[in-house]
C-alpha cells in the first residue's frame, strides 16, 4: 500500500510539473507572437513614415512653409499623397504636416489646417508618444519622424493609430482562458490597449503589481486582486515603443486541469486501494477457514 501511495504522489508531481510547463509554454508563445505583431507594425509604419517624410512634395510644402507663402498647387500636391497613405494604410488614422513650430500645413481634415500641434520631438527624432484624442478622449499612438534639409529639420510628418482598433488587430485575439485579459501599458501605468475596450486609458499606476512588473521589464509574477484571487501574470517590454505588454490569467482557471488530473489519479488511487484491501481480506478469510479445517482434522486424528 505504501508503494501505492508513493506512486499516487510521483505521478501527482509529474502531471503537476507537465502542466505548468505547458501553460508556460502556451503563454510565452502568445506573448512572443504579440509582441511581434506590435514591433512589427511600429516597423511598418516608421518605414512608412520614413518614406512621407522624404517625399520631394513634402518638403516644397516645408520650405514655402518657412519663405512666409504657401502655393495652393503644392499644398494639394501634399494632400493627394495623404490621402493616397489614408487608403492603402487601413492603420493610420490622422495624418499631416507640421512646421518645426508645430503649425498644421497639410492635412486628411482639411480643417485642421492652421492649427497646432505638439507632437514632435524636440531633438528633431523619429518618435512614438501616446495621447488623448482631443474629441473622442481616446488614447491614441502618434507616430512622429523629422523631415531634414541639409542637416537641418525643416520640419515634421506624423500620423496617429487609435489605441482601440491597434488592440483589436493584436492583443484582442488573446482568449486561452475564460477570465484571461492582455494589455498594454506605457511607463507610467496607463493602459493604452486592454482586451476589455472599458479598460484603456485607465490609471492603473496606483497598483503595487503594475509598478513590479513595469519596474522589472519582462519576466514572470505572480500577485493578489483586490478579492484575494491568486493571478499568473507573463509581460515583456517593447523598447522601441516604451510599451509593457502583459497576459493575466487566473491562478484558479489555470490550474483546474491540473486539479482536474489530480482528482483523477486520487479517485484511482482510492479504487486501487480499495480492491487491494479487499483481496487481502478475502485472501486472509480464506487462509483463515483452512487453518480452521486443518485444526478441526487434527484434533479429530488425535482423538482417535
Amino acid at each position: 500500500m505504501l508503494g501505492l501511495i508513493c506512486l499516487g504522489g510521483l505521478s501527482g508531481y509529474f502531471a503537476s510539473d507537465s502542466i505548468h510547463r505547458q501553460n508556460n509554454a502556451a503563454m510565452t508563445e502568445i506573448l512572443s507572437r504579440q509582441s511581434s505583431e506590435l514591433n512589427n507594425m511600429a516597423l511598418l509604419t516608421g518605414d512608412i513614415m520614413e518614406s512621407f517624410a522624404g517625399e520631394r512634395c513634402v518638403g516644397e510644402l516645408l520650405e514655402a512653409a518657412a519663405a512666409g507663402t504657401v502655393p495652393e498647387d503644392r499644398r494639394q500636391e501634399a494632400m493627394r499623397l495623404i490621402a493616397h497613405m489614408s487608403k492603402v494604410c487601413s492603420t493610420l488614422d490622422q495624418i499631416g504636416i507640421l512646421t518645426p513650430e508645430g503649425l498644421v500645413v497639410a492635412h486628411i481634415t482639411p480643417a485642421s489646417i492652421g492649427t497646432k500641434r505638439s507632437y514632435f520631438s524636440p531633438d528633431g527624432k523619429a518618435h512614438v508618444i501616446n495621447t488623448r484624442s482631443g474629441t473622442k478622449r481616446e488614447i491614441t499612438a502618434v507616430f512622429t519622424v523629422p523631415v531634414m534639409r541639409d542637416g537641418q529639420v525643416i520640419g515634421h510628418v506624423y500620423a496617429t493609430t487609435p489605441m482601440k482598433s491597434l488592440a483589436a488587430r493584436t492583443i484582442g485575439s488573446f482568449h486561452l482562458y475564460e477570465h484571461s485579459v492582455s494589455g498594454v501599458y506605457d511607463a507610467r501605468g496607463t493602459v493604452l490597449m486592454h482586451s476589455d475596450p472599458a479598460r484603456q486609458g485607465a490609471d492603473d499606476s496606483g497598483k503595487s503589481w503594475v509598478r513590479d512588473m513595469l519596474s522589472k521589464g519582462s519576466g514572470f509574477m505572480t500577485y493578489a486582486d483586490e478579492e484575494k484571487q491568486r493571478h499568473l501574470l507573463y509581460f515583456t517590454s517593447l523598447p522601441a515603443l516604451g510599451w509593457t505588454i502583459m497576459l493575466d490569467v487566473p491562478a484558479a482557471e489555470a490550474e483546474e486541469p491540473l486539479r482536474t488530473m489530480l482528482y483523477i489519479i486520487a479517485a484511482a488511487s482510492v479504487l486501487i486501494l480499495l480492491c487491494c484491501g479487499s483481496v487481502i481480506i478475502w485472501i486472509t478469510r480464506d487462509m483463515a477457514g483452512s487453518i480452521r479445517d486443518l485444526t478441526s482434522f487434527s484434533s479429530l486424528v488425535a482423538d482417535g
